[in-house]
């Protein structure tokens, strides 16, 4: 954010004099901005505000309502602001499938960045795209990787088990093992294995 740009919403909220001055409504007013997630005022003796802003940092991208709306998503998961093409190069797609918006969806996403974020650390990839898990479908978290053309599952489980499960992913990748590069599908759910296809999976 343009600080001057909060300065000049700050001073219309404050009113002519000090006096009228109401540091809540400044602070309210300057909230209305989609990328400031909290906002502080305090009114100086001096006669001058003393603003303190918490700028929303976008993490991911989800795909809106609208044909080609791709919305930015911060860490809490909450969607804030439209996306710009370069935001989709940058940042990971989220694919929230058949969640309905309202809580679930924030915790799915939030959820989808804190694994996103969790990658390079590994020293895997930043991912493309997370996929929340779908209802009923056995395959849960699913990830595709920036430089690996084939889907990644996850699976369901605690923070610790996916985890446990990136890592493993981390040394199959490091082993330069040519199948994982030219798998369909790399499937982490199975205890201590990684089970590549290749191919679309057989139905049945």
């Amino acid at each position: 954010l343009d600080p001057a740009r909060v300065a000049q919403v700050a001073a219309r909220a404050a009113g002519p004099t000090l006096a009228e001055l109401d540091p809540d409504a400044v602070a309210s007013r300057l909230r209305e901005d989609t990328w400031i997630r909290e906002a502080r005022v305090m009114a100086l003796p001096t006669g001058r505000l003393l603003v303190r802003i918490d700028e929303r940092v976008p993490r991911a991208t989800l795909r809106g309502s609208g044909p080609d709306a791709w919305l930015l998503v911060d860490a809490t998961g909450d969607a804030f602001a439209p996306a710009a093409e370069g935001d989709l190069e940058a940042l990971p797609r989220v694919l929230a499938g058949e969640i309905a918006p309202g809580d679930a969806l924030e915790r799915g996403l939030a959820e989808a960045v804190s694994l996103a974020d969790s990658l390079p650390e590994l020293g895997l990839a930043a991912p493309v795209e997370v996929r929340l898990p779908k209802p009923g479908d056995p395959l849960g978290w699913v990830l595709r990787l920036r430089g690996i053309p084939c889907d990644v599952v996850l699976g369901f489980g605690a923070p610790i088990e996916q985890r446990e499960r990136l890592e493993r992913l981390a040394r199959l990748l490091a082993s330069d093992l040519a199948a994982a590069r030219t798998a369909s599908r790399i499937d982490l759910r199975f205890a201590d294995r990684a089970v590549l296809r290749r191919g679309s999976p057989a139905s049945g």
